[in-house]
Protein backbone atom coordinates (compact mmCIF):
# COMPACT_ATOMS: atom_id res chain seq x y z
CA UNK A 1 0.00 0.00 0.00
CA UNK A 2 1.61 3.54 -1.05
CA UNK A 3 0.85 6.09 1.55
CA UNK A 4 1.15 9.52 -0.59
CA UNK A 5 -2.11 12.09 0.77
CA UNK A 6 -1.50 13.67 4.09
CA UNK A 7 -5.07 12.74 5.98
CA UNK A 8 -6.42 15.06 8.91
CA UNK A 9 -7.80 13.30 11.79
CA UNK A 10 -11.18 13.75 11.19
CA UNK A 11 -10.98 12.26 7.67
CA UNK A 12 -8.83 9.29 8.93
CA UNK A 13 -11.88 8.99 12.02
CA UNK A 14 -14.68 9.07 9.11
CA UNK A 15 -12.74 5.89 7.63
CA UNK A 16 -12.37 3.96 11.19
CA UNK A 17 -16.24 4.75 11.34
CA UNK A 18 -17.09 3.39 8.29
CA UNK A 19 -14.63 0.35 8.65
CA UNK A 20 -16.45 -0.84 12.11
CA UNK A 21 -19.74 -0.16 10.71
CA UNK A 22 -18.90 -1.83 7.92
CA UNK A 23 -17.86 -4.99 10.10
CA UNK A 24 -20.72 -4.69 12.24
CA UNK A 25 -23.14 -4.91 9.65
CA UNK A 26 -20.98 -7.65 8.03
CA UNK A 27 -21.17 -9.76 11.30
CA UNK A 28 -25.26 -8.85 11.63
CA UNK A 29 -25.27 -11.16 7.80
CA UNK A 30 -22.80 -13.09 8.29
CA UNK A 31 -24.76 -14.70 12.34
CA UNK A 32 -28.14 -15.55 10.00
CA UNK A 33 -26.22 -17.16 7.12
CA UNK A 34 -24.41 -18.74 9.84
CA UNK A 35 -27.01 -20.03 11.30
CA UNK A 36 -28.09 -21.29 7.99
CA UNK A 37 -25.07 -23.04 7.18
CA UNK A 38 -24.71 -24.55 10.44
CA UNK A 39 -28.12 -26.59 10.78
CA UNK A 40 -27.41 -28.22 7.15
CA UNK A 41 -23.60 -29.15 8.23
CA UNK A 42 -21.66 -26.72 6.13
CA UNK A 43 -19.00 -23.60 6.58
CA UNK A 44 -20.35 -19.94 5.47
CA UNK A 45 -17.35 -20.83 2.91
CA UNK A 46 -19.18 -24.33 1.77
CA UNK A 47 -22.03 -22.24 1.05
CA UNK A 48 -19.73 -19.49 -0.70
CA UNK A 49 -18.43 -22.33 -3.24
CA UNK A 50 -21.75 -23.87 -4.23
CA UNK A 51 -23.27 -20.54 -4.88
CA UNK A 52 -20.74 -19.42 -7.31
CA UNK A 53 -21.04 -22.53 -8.92
CA UNK A 54 -25.27 -22.47 -8.97
CA UNK A 55 -24.60 -19.59 -11.06
CA UNK A 56 -21.28 -21.09 -12.92
CA UNK A 57 -22.46 -24.61 -12.92
CA UNK A 58 -18.40 -25.12 -13.96
CA UNK A 59 -15.59 -23.40 -13.18
CA UNK A 60 -12.30 -23.60 -12.18
CA UNK A 61 -11.16 -22.98 -8.54
CA UNK A 62 -9.36 -20.03 -9.26
CA UNK A 63 -12.75 -18.61 -10.46
CA UNK A 64 -14.25 -19.85 -7.08
CA UNK A 65 -11.51 -18.17 -4.96
CA UNK A 66 -12.24 -14.77 -6.98
CA UNK A 67 -16.23 -14.69 -6.88
CA UNK A 68 -16.12 -16.21 -3.68
CA UNK A 69 -14.13 -13.60 -2.38
CA UNK A 70 -11.37 -16.46 -0.52
CA UNK A 71 -7.95 -17.43 -0.77
CA UNK A 72 -7.01 -20.16 -3.37
CA UNK A 73 -6.19 -22.75 -0.86
CA UNK A 74 -9.48 -22.28 0.79
CA UNK A 75 -11.52 -22.45 -2.24
CA UNK A 76 -9.85 -25.64 -3.38
CA UNK A 77 -10.07 -27.40 0.40
CA UNK A 78 -13.59 -26.26 0.44
CA UNK A 79 -14.20 -27.89 -2.79
CA UNK A 80 -12.09 -31.29 -2.00
CA UNK A 81 -14.63 -31.43 0.65
CA UNK A 82 -17.13 -31.24 -1.44
CA UNK A 83 -15.82 -33.26 -3.60
CA UNK A 84 -16.07 -36.29 -0.79
CA UNK A 85 -19.71 -35.65 0.19
CA UNK A 86 -20.37 -36.39 -3.84
CA UNK A 87 -21.83 -32.45 -3.87
CA UNK A 88 -18.75 -31.65 -6.72
CA UNK A 89 -16.89 -33.01 -9.32
CA UNK A 90 -13.20 -31.82 -9.82
CA UNK A 91 -11.57 -32.38 -12.87
CA UNK A 92 -8.47 -31.44 -14.65
CA UNK A 93 -8.72 -28.53 -17.53
CA UNK A 94 -8.38 -30.12 -20.72
CA UNK A 95 -6.22 -27.27 -22.43
CA UNK A 96 -4.20 -26.68 -19.25
CA UNK A 97 -3.78 -29.63 -17.05
CA UNK A 98 -2.21 -27.00 -13.89
CA UNK A 99 -6.16 -25.84 -14.17
CA UNK A 100 -8.86 -27.60 -11.95
CA UNK A 101 -12.20 -27.02 -13.07
CA UNK A 102 -15.34 -27.80 -10.56
CA UNK A 103 -18.81 -28.70 -11.68
CA UNK A 104 -21.80 -29.21 -9.61
CA UNK A 105 -23.30 -32.54 -9.43
CA UNK A 106 -26.93 -33.40 -9.10
CA UNK A 107 -26.92 -34.21 -5.46
CA UNK A 108 -24.86 -30.58 -5.18
CA UNK A 109 -27.33 -28.76 -6.91
CA UNK A 110 -30.14 -30.13 -4.69
CA UNK A 111 -28.62 -28.79 -1.73
CA UNK A 112 -27.99 -25.61 -2.23
CA UNK A 113 -31.76 -25.37 -3.78
CA UNK A 114 -32.75 -26.89 -0.23
CA UNK A 115 -30.52 -24.39 1.64
CA UNK A 116 -31.96 -21.62 -0.68
CA UNK A 117 -35.63 -22.76 -0.05
CA UNK A 118 -34.59 -22.22 3.65
CA UNK A 119 -33.22 -19.03 2.96
CA UNK A 120 -36.66 -17.91 1.71
CA UNK A 121 -38.55 -18.67 4.99
CA UNK A 122 -35.79 -17.80 7.01
CA UNK A 123 -36.08 -14.49 9.70
CA UNK A 124 -33.02 -11.93 8.77
CA UNK A 125 -31.91 -9.98 11.17
CA UNK A 126 -31.04 -7.59 8.88
CA UNK A 127 -34.70 -7.54 7.83
CA UNK A 128 -35.85 -6.20 11.18
CA UNK A 129 -32.77 -3.76 11.11
CA UNK A 130 -34.01 -2.65 7.60
CA UNK A 131 -37.95 -2.09 8.48
CA UNK A 132 -36.72 -0.48 12.24
CA UNK A 133 -34.67 2.27 10.02
CA UNK A 134 -37.16 3.21 7.58
CA UNK A 135 -39.78 3.61 10.32
CA UNK A 136 -37.07 5.55 11.87
CA UNK A 137 -35.83 7.68 8.94
CA UNK A 138 -38.92 7.43 6.47
CA UNK A 139 -37.58 5.22 3.86
CA UNK A 140 -35.93 1.51 3.38
CA UNK A 141 -31.82 1.74 2.96
CA UNK A 142 -31.51 0.45 -0.69
CA UNK A 143 -27.63 0.00 -0.43
CA UNK A 144 -27.24 1.66 -4.25
CA UNK A 145 -24.20 4.09 -2.44
CA UNK A 146 -22.81 0.61 -1.26
CA UNK A 147 -22.92 -1.39 -4.55
CA UNK A 148 -21.50 1.59 -6.42
CA UNK A 149 -18.41 1.70 -3.92
CA UNK A 150 -17.83 -1.92 -4.23
CA UNK A 151 -18.41 -1.81 -8.13
CA UNK A 152 -15.35 0.80 -7.71
CA UNK A 153 -13.38 -2.00 -5.92
CA UNK A 154 -14.33 -5.10 -7.85
CA UNK A 155 -13.64 -6.35 -11.19
CA UNK A 156 -16.49 -6.61 -13.94
CA UNK A 157 -16.72 -10.38 -13.45
CA UNK A 158 -17.07 -10.57 -9.86
CA UNK A 159 -19.48 -7.08 -10.03
CA UNK A 160 -21.70 -9.02 -12.54
CA UNK A 161 -21.61 -12.29 -10.25
CA UNK A 162 -23.12 -10.34 -7.24
CA UNK A 163 -25.47 -8.26 -8.92
CA UNK A 164 -26.88 -11.81 -9.95
CA UNK A 165 -28.26 -12.05 -6.14
CA UNK A 166 -30.01 -8.91 -6.78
Amino acid sequence: MEYTAKRDSREVSHFHYLYYLSKVFGRILETDFEEICHENGITSKIYDVLTVLKQKQTCSVSEIAQLGLMHISSAMNNCKSLEKDGLVKLMKDQQDSRVTNVALTAAGEEFIDKITGQMKHADFSIGEILDSAEHDIGIKPSFVDLHHIVHHYCDKETMNYISGFK
